[in-house]
């Protein structure tokens, strides 16, 4: 089964337990800062090359030594990054992410190369896989709108299915910015957002209800992921629920994308939606409770967990 990732990739720079930010003028020492390739697409396929799932991921960098560096990281975790294109002459977008369990997260980051990344970028045959995700929509604003409409009609037009996972809008969701949204969703096959997205793009807060009432507009599968509640789905004839086994948080940034990528696996090995959508909870907790080298999951690790689990 042909899959494509299409989204943002580039450098995450992750501080870890930062409990107090230093005052002006100051150093606080923290245990740990991870330098690793980012990006909901970058993490996705990560996560996918550590399950053993063959993939393509269509993405860009910058044309500077961090290119280099994401590159290199890419290849070390046997991500294939010969469908990677290179912005002539434009600096690699990097993201800083503060984290802390006393807080939710917060993130620095500029846009770099991602500004160009359009649909000239994409190439047609990565529209042509059986599974699609469309990922980083909001960092990738020469995406928004039209373009991606285009390429999820084309998908379609080829036989595959679309996923689609937006992420958060950093502008604070705009009344247009939402109708564009929830316009593009009857070509989602699985809508995948997190409980916060969930809520907005609904604009229902009761997880359940949200849920439907997406569902109800798709047509297809919303897979809600709710954190340290699992998750939730509703599909054509189906209603789920995963709950996430208690873990300690070292590292929630990328979480998302790596329950995308376990759902990905689950539907790769043609399991049924729930046991795909078990699957990908499992995968994010596991890297939720990480840290590198080693925060992605293997498939005989998660095959332990599931068989742990049944």
């Amino acid at each position: 089964m042909k899959i494509s990732v299409i989204g943002n990739l580039g450098l995450d720079v992750v501080a870890a337990q930062v409990d107090r930010m230093p005052p002006p003028g100051t150093e606080v020492m923290i245990d740990t800062i991870d330098v690793r390739p980012g990006g909901s697409a970058g993490n996705t396929a990560m996560a996918l090359a550590a399950l053993g799932v063959r993939h393509e991921l269509h993405a860009s960098l910058g044309d500077d030594t961090t290119a280099t560096l994401v590159r290199a990281l890419l290849t070390e975790g046997g991500v294939d990054c010969s469908h990677l294109r290179t912005t002539p002459g434009t600096p690699t977008a990097v993201s800083i992410a503060v984290q802390s369990n006393r807080r939710d997260r917060g993130f620095l980051a500029t846009d770099g190369h991602l500004r160009s990344y359009d649909r000239d970028s994409v190439p047609r045959e990565a529209l042509t896989a059986d599974l699609v995700l469309f990922t980083g929509y909001f960092t990738t604003p020469a995406l928004q709108g039209p373009p991606t409409e285009q390429m999820l009609r084309q998908v379609k037009a080829s036989g595959g299915r679309t996923l689609f996972d937006p992420g958060s809008d950093p502008d604070g969701w705009r009344p247009h910015t939402l109708t564009t949204l929830k316009s593009l969703l009857p070509l989602v096959d699985v809508f995948l957002p997190n409980a916060r997205e969930l809520a907005v793009v609904a604009g229902i807060e009761d997880p359940r209800a949200a849920t439907k009432a997406l569902h109800e507009l798709t047509g297809g599968h919303v897979i809600a992921k709710l954190g340290a509640d699992g998750c939730l789905g509703i599909g054509p004839g189906e209603d789920f629920t995963c709950s996430a086994r208690s873990a300690r948080t070292a590292d929630t940034t990328g979480a998302g994308d790596a329950f995308n990528a376990g759902l990905l696996y689950g539907l790769a090995h043609r399991l049924p939606w729930p046991r795909a959508a078990r699957d990908a909870t499992i995968v994010a907790t596991e890297a939720v409770s990480r840290t590198s080298p080693h925060r992605h999951i293997r498939e005989p690790d998660l095959i332990d967990l599931r068989n742990h689990r049944s």
